[in-house]
C-alpha cells in the first residue's frame, strides 16, 4: 500500500559528474580520435535510478554526499532540474565529488569508465535519517556505508522495504545485507567464497533475503523467490550505449514494485525499460519523449532491433 498518492522512494548512494564520449572504435595507445557524441551530466547508480523512478512517475529523493564545491553545485542543479529532491550530508568544499569519464563504442555499446576515487565521509548527523519511514522503500547502491547502514537500519525499524543494488561486492555490504529485503545484483557481484550464481544466491539467502536476482547484461536474468528459481529474458535490441542500463533497471524495478507488482513482474517490466534505454546514447536520451507517450511501446517489447 502506497504511503503517498505517488510511489515515493529514498535512493541512498553515489552522485557523480559524468563526461561521456561515443566513438566508433576504442583508441589504441598514443592515438587521437574525434567523438561522434559527447555529453556532460550527473550520474552514479543511485542517482540514475532516482532519475528513472521520477521519469516513470514516482517521487524520488536522493540521499548523497557532494559538498559545496562548484562541481557539486553543478551535479545538484542537474539532478534537481529533473525533479529529484537532493539531500546532501556535506556542507563544505573540502571534498570533491567523483568525476567519471566514459567512452562507449557505437558498434556494440561496450564502454570504458575512468573515475576519481571516492572519499570516506566520517560521522554523519543522525537527523538525516529521521524521515526514512515516510517512504515506500529505500534503495541502496552500496556506496557510502556512513549513509546506507543507518538508513537501512531505520527502514528496518519502520518496516520499510530495502532494495540493494549490488553492482559489485564492496566492503561493509555484509553488514547491510541483514537489513535488505530485495537483492538485485549483477554478474560482477562476488561475495567472499562464491564462484558461481548458485553460490551467490545461497550467500544472499543466508542473510534472510528471499527475493533476489542476478543480471547478466543483455542475457537472461536469474531470479530466486522464496527458494524457487526462475528467469526472465530481456528484450533483444541493437545496443547503442549500455552505460547506466543497470541503474535504470533498478529505478524501474523500484517503480513497478512500489506500484504493487509482484517481484517477478517488476523484474520483467524493469528489464524492458532498461533494454529500451540502451538504444540511445547516454543515460537520458531515451527519456526525451514523455513517458506516457512511449509507455505502451516499451512495455509491449515492440520496439524492435
Amino acid at each position: 500500500m502506497l504511503r503517498n498518492s505517488l510511489p515515493s522512494g529514498l535512493f541512498v548512494g553515489l552522485a557523480t559528474l559524468d563526461i561521456f564520449y561515443q566513438v566508433d572504435e576504442f583508441l589504441e595507445r598514443n592515438k587521437k580520435a574525434f567523438a561522434n557524441h559527447s555529453l556532460v551530466t550527473s550520474g552514479g547508480p543511485a542517482t540514475n535510478a532516482a532519475i528513472t523512478f521520477k521519469y516513470l512517475g514516482g517521487k524520488a529523493t536522493l540521499l548523497t554526499a557532494l559538498g559545496t564545491s562548484e562541481t557539486a553545485r553543478i551535479i545538484k542543479n542537474d539532478i534537481r532540474q529533473l525533479g529529484v529532491e537532493v539531500i546532501d550530508v556535506l556542507n563544505s568544499d573540502q571534498s570533491e565529488p567523483v568525476v567519471a569519464s566514459i567512452i562507449s563504442s557505437s558498434s556494440n555499446g561496450d564502454r570504458t569508465v575512468l573515475t576519481t576515487r571516492l572519499n570516506g565521509l566520517g560521522k554523519v548527523e543522525q537527523s538525516f535519517f529521521e524521515n526514512v519511514g515516510d517512504y515506500d522503500f529505500v534503495l541502496l547502491d552500496g556506496y557510502f556505508p556512513e549513509l546506507y547502514l543507518p538508513a537501512s537500519e531505520r527502514a528496518k525499524i519502520n518496516k520499510i522495504p530495502v532494495i540493494l543494488d549490488g553492482g559489485s561486492w564492496k566492503p561493509n555490504l555484509e553488514k547491510v545485507l541483514w537489513n535488505c529485503d530485495y537483492a538485485l545484483v549483477s554478474a560482477n557481484f562476488h561475495p567472499p567464497s562464491t564462484s558461481n550464481s548458485d553460490d551467490v544466491f545461497e550467500f544472499i539467502r543466508s542473510h534472510e533475503i528471499i527475493f533476489s536476482a542476478i543480471t547478466h547484461g543483455g542475457n537472461k536474468i536469474q531470479m530466486e523467490e522464496r527458494g524457487l528459481k526462475n528467469f526472465v529474458f530481456p528484450p533483444k535490441i541493437k545496443a547503442i550505449d549500455t552505460l547506466g542500463a543497470g541503474d535504470i533497471f533498478h529505478g524501474a524495478f523500484a517503480y513497478y514494485f512500489a506500484l504493487g507488482n509482484n517481484f517477478s513482474e517488476s523484474i520483467k517490466l524493469a528489464s524492458s525499460v532498461a533494454a529500451f534505454s540502451c538504444r540511445t546514447f547516454g543515460t537520458r536520451e531515451w527519456m526525451e519523449t514523455p513517458w506516457n507517450n512511449q509507455k505502451e511501446t516499451i512495455l509491449s517489447n515492440n520496439f524492435g532491433e
